[in-house]
């Protein structure tokens, strides 16, 4: 199962400490692919292991709104994502 951390929103402090924890923990399910989509700041922290990815973006304002709603969901299907795990609130129109 492959499976997408939607985690462009965790800069600093407790949600940049939450990602890195998660990330570390993930990395044991060696059954899964897990893609975490984190802020360019915080792509250097997370684990390096065989089944974690890390995509790095800084996207704010109206950019956000439109990589949410049009370039996520292209690169859900590019990377035939399974499940899609949001660390804030986001949802795409379709």
């Amino acid at each position: 199962m492959r499976l997408l951390i939607h985690a462009l929103t965790a800069m600093m402090g407790c949600a940049g400490n939450y990602i890195r924890t998660l990330a570390h923990e993930l990395a044991e399910y060696r059954q899964h692919d897990f893609l975490f989509l984190v802020p360019e700041s915080q792509a250097d922290a997370l684990p390096r292991a065989p089944n974690l990815s890390v995509l790095s973006k800084n996207v704010s304002g109206l950019h956000r709104l439109w990589f949410d709603q049009v370039a996520l969901p292209r690169l859900i299907r590019r990377e035939r994502i399974d499940v899609l795990f949001s660390t804030a609130n986001f949802a795409t129109f379709f």
